[in-house]
């Protein structure tokens, strides 16, 4: 989502709250998030429109709500710390 948007900030506010919640993936081979039924990125372009993103944010909380051990986070920090990103993902 374009960081730029009103509704941006409500949708980080929400992504972030969540993310409060959901195991961080612990394997470590990173995942591979194309292979995934689903996954969402917060800073990153995920090729959706703006109700598209929170409707799958909430997809992910219904799936999480249900099964919480599908539902994972990768965190990724460049190492300059001027880059970061969290995926939420539903794994297979």
């Amino acid at each position: 989502m374009d960081f730029n948007l009103d509704c941006f900030a409500t949708y980080e506010a929400n992504f972030q709250a969540f993310a409060e919640e959901v195991e961080a993936w612990e394997e470590p081979a990173k995942p591979v998030l194309t292979a995934m039924p689903l996954f969402l990125c917060l800073y990153g372009e995920n090729g959706l429109t703006p109700e598209q993103e929170f409707d799958t944010l909430e997809t992910i909380k219904t799936i999480f709500n249900q099964t919480p051990e599908k539902v994972k986070k990768l965190e990724i920090e460049a190492t300059n710390h001027y880059w970061q990103e969290t995926i939420l993902f539903v794994t297979n």
